[in-house]
């Protein structure tokens, strides 16, 4: 965000690495509107690569490369591991395509039931376990006194959902 401030009225193309996660799900919408509202255009791009790092402990996370400008006038390189397309315009999911930013939804685009929550399969610290999986009767045989934390569960089970409140 200091970039696309300390670059305004300029030229200049500034560019960053940072995890691929602002190019996907959630985070692309809040960060990339801000950065339009500033003027910003991605000039160049390096999507998803691994990152690793010189520790012993091999650690790596991946990573994109993005360098934007003020400046739109000029073609846009897409580079991907093997290749690099020459490409008119890339969106903030690093891709040759128009900018369409999805925003976050609280309501159901049609009309469905509203979701009071999602499958949660831990509940008060106690590991739930569909009905009729096959391994938990061996796992209380090996270790009785875990039978207590199994408990068996289906998703209309849980509390609020349309099932469980017609029973």
């Amino acid at each position: 965000m200091k970039a696309a401030l300390y670059t305004e009225g300029t030229h200049i193309v500034s560019s960053f690495v940072a995890t691929s996660s602002i190019c996907q799900g959630q985070q692309v919408e809040p960060l990339w509107s801000a950065l339009y509202e500033k003027g910003i255009h991605i000039k160049y791009a390096y999507t998803s690569f691994k990152w690793t790092s010189g520790a012993n402990d091999t650690a790596y996370v991946y990573v994109v490369i993005v360098g934007f400008s003020h400046d739109s006038s000029s073609v846009c390189k897409l580079f991907t591991s093997d290749s690099c397309k020459l490409v008119s315009h890339i969106n903030p999911y690093l891709v040759d395509g128009d900018d369409i930013l999805i925003e976050t939804r609280n309501i159901p685009l049609c009309n469905a039931i509203p979701q009071a929550c999602g499958n949660s399969p831990l509940t008060a610290s106690d590991f739930r376990i569909r009905r009729n999986t096959p391994y938990p009767e061996p796992i209380r045989r090996i270790h009785p006194s875990l039978p207590e934390t199994f408990h068996t569960y289906s998703p209309a089970d849980h509390p609020g959902s349309p099932a469980s409140a017609s029973a």
